[in-house]
Parts: C-alpha cells; sequence; structure tokens
C-alpha cells in the first residue's frame, strides 16, 4: 500500500458521513493507495542571548487561531489538544492543570471537540448500516 498525507483546513466544520469513508475504501483497493488526513502543527522557536544566559520563545500557530475561534475543525482541534498536552507540558506545571488549561484554550470554542460529544452527521438520509 502506498500511503499519502494530506493536512485538514482547520478553518472547516469537520461533519461525520459514511460516503467519505467508502470512497476512501474504494479508492484504496482500486488503486493500491490511500490518503490519510495528518495535522501539520507549524509555530517559531527564537533563541536570545544574553550575558546572564538562554532564553527559549516559542509559539503555535494554532493556538492563536483557537484563541481567536476561528479553529472550527474538531479533528484539528482534537490532535492539537493531545499534542499539547503530552508533549508540551511545561515541567513546573500539574498535570492535571496543563490538561485544564489545554482544553478550556483549545477545545472549549470548537464544536464537537468535547471528550463526551457526538459525531455530527453530514447528511441525515444516508441511512444507518448495521
Amino acid at each position: 500500500w502506498e500511503i499519502r498525507t494530506k493536512s485538514p483546513d482547520p478553518s472547516s466544520v469537520a461533519l461525520f458521513s459514511w460516503r467519505p469513508v467508502f470512497s476512501l475504501c474504494q479508492r484504496a483497493f482500486e488503486t493500491g493507495s490511500v490518503t490519510l488526513p495528518i495535522v501539520l502543527i507549524e509555530g517559531s522557536t527564537r533563541l536570545f542571548l544574553s550575558r546572564t544566559g538562554l532564553l527559549i520563545s516559542e509559539t503555535v500557530d494554532l493556538i492563536e487561531e483557537a484563541d481567536n475561534e476561528r479553529l472550527q475543525n474538531r479533528r484539528v482541534a482534537q490532535e492539537l489538544a493531545s499534542w499539547l498536552d503530552v508533549s508540551r507540558r511545561p515541567k513546573n506545571i500539574d498535570r492535571e492543570e496543563w490538561a485544564s488549561q489545554v482544553r478550556q484554550r483549545i477545545l472549549s470554542n470548537v464544536r464537537g471537540a468535547g471528550a463526551l460529544d457526538i459525531d455530527q452527521n453530514e447528511d441525515g438520509s444516508e441511512g444507518v448500516i448495521a
């Protein structure tokens, strides 16, 4: 299998639909290639050197998008929150406090991104597959 990746649009609302799932499987079996969504998290790191030491400043672009309520894609928000929770927690902050801050800042304004939220359906006429 050839696996290709694409980055979902963070400003689009993610809705669930069976049609793209079936299309993904069909194309994969027909072509031997599958395209999977991978979230690309961009940012910048700045190093400041002074006589007293080194200062590191880091920014993550999607955090600003979340702060300004422009982050609408729940999958992108959930991936960003997971990445921040696992790999960006400062050493001097309690795990629970950090997780709470990430949830509040990243997930709270994105519809459907909460742990207990149910996926929104794109089209109710697709029927149920048992």
